[in-house]
């Protein structure tokens, strides 16, 4: 949504006077991170707007609307966002879910993020807007949610809040269409209902699968340790009596909370920080001289466009798989001499599924840095498996077959 506001925000700045949206059509076709850098285009044929937003050189957010220049009757709205609990309904639970939502706006807020449209647009309708956004991700489908698209058109009823009902429920793709009323707009968002994040098997459930003592004496380094199948790596080489460090780039609350379970389960590890990108931290791993470097940093991955290739959705998975790998290697060999170096690599090379060029050419390019680090440095040697598809948050879809919990694929990697 806050993709839709800027594109609006661009809109509002070539208009350069008030409006209305008498109608809007928004098509989200792919998710968008803080950080991302984005470009906004906007062409016009009269008082109908069409704006994208692109990510790589491919639509992200698509908006079509239509513009009038009279203004709503003045509607009362709180003079701030309205606190709105966080929900995460199940599926069936948000099929059956109807009510209201109370519109508010912080105009200073908005005069900050997204000028030109809190100077230009009612403010009833920014309003309306901020609702929607609050609905989906925070009520209905909630915390699990992902915006498809949104459909309104101009309505007059002037009560000061966001009505909603879900008009349809196909539990096939977890989608759900909301009807939704406001003063000055009336449509349907069209959304889907995620799955929540994957937790992984507990220390001590995972231990169960590990002979006593089958990694003692290994001091491991496992970059990408908080979360997925560098956690479950972590916890499978402390139950074997390994001592451990897990790096983290942002997930410092999960990364606490693996090594604490670890502990628990009486294990030994510590975490600390680490972004790939940057050059790896020695001074922090403390004296610990690691005889093992297993590799799990990754940026989100998704599938893209099979019609081209991305050069810089490629060059993004090679900053992850080639050359912050490589530098940690190095840097580890230089500091420590001889090094057992796990890379998962993946079976897509094998399968090369619609979408998943860049993906695949930045992980075969890893396979052979791996080759080439354990022929060019004494005492180096990598092994690069090309692992299934396992449960994780990564591969957490909308629909089909859960994929199976990674701990004896990743222990028969070990």
């Amino acid at each position: 949504m806050h993709a839709l506001l800027w594109a609006l925000d661009g809109l509002a700045a070539e208009h350069a006077r008030p409006f209305t949206l008498t109608s809007l059509r928004a098509i989200f076709r792919l998710p968008l991170r803080v950080g991302d850098r984005v470009r906004r285009t906007l062409a016009r044929e009269g008082d109908r707007a069409i704006i994208t937003v692109e990510l790589d050189g491919r639509a992200a957010v698509s908006v079509t609307c239509t513009l009038a220049s009279e203004l709503p009757s003045p509607i009362a709205i709180a003079p701030a966002l309205p606190v709105t609990e966080l929900a995460a309904p199940s599926f069936a639970e948000a099929a059956l879910a109807e009510g209201a939502l109370e519109l508010g706006l912080d105009v200073a807020l908005c005069a900050r993020l997204f000028p030109a449209l809190t100077a230009h647009l009612a403010h009833a309708q920014i309003a309306e807007l901020c609702a929607a956004t609050r609905l989906v991700g925070m009520r209905v489908p909630g915390r699990h949610s992902l915006f498809a698209e949104i459909d309104l058109r101009a309505h007059a009823k002037g009560t000061p809040v966001l009505a909603y009902r879900v008009a349809k429920a196909d539990a096939r793709f977890c989608a759900l269409h909301l009807a939704v009323t406001g003063p000055t707009l009336s449509g349907v968002l069209k959304t889907f209902h995620r799955p929540p994040p994957t937790e992984q098997e507990s220390a001590q459930e995972i231990a169960r699968l590990v002979p006593r003592g089958e990694f003692a004496g290994e001091r491991a380094l496992v970059v990408g340790g908080s979360r997925g199948l560098g956690e479950v790596t972590a916890k499978l080489l402390a139950a074997g009596g390994a001592d451990v460090i897990i790096t983290y780039a942002r997930g410092a609350d999960d990364a606490r909370r693996v090594s604490d379970e670890i502990a628990a389960a009486g294990g030994r590890c510590r975490a600390i920080a680490f972004d790939c990108l940057a050059p790896l931290p020695l001074a922090a791993l403390e004296g610990f001289a690691p005889t093992d470097l297993h590799y799990f940093a990754t940026p989100p991955i998704e599938l893209g466009d099979d019609r081209g290739f991305s050069a810089i959705r490629f060059a993004r998975f090679c900053d992850f798989y080639v050359t912050g790998f490589a530098h940690a290697v190095q840097a580890l060999h230089a500091a420590t001499g001889a090094l057992r170096v796990l890379y998962p690599s993946t079976i897509f090379l094998d399968e090369r599924p619609p979408g998943s060029a860049e993906y695949c050419a930045a992980k075969a390019a890893g396979e052979e840095v791996c080759a080439h680090l354990t022929r060019a440095l004494t005492g180096v040697r990598c092994h690069a498996p090309r692992l299934p598809r396992l449960a994780t948050d990564q591969t957490a879809g909308l629909r089909g077959a859960r994929p199976p919990a990674p701990a004896a694929a990743l222990l028969a990697a070990l």
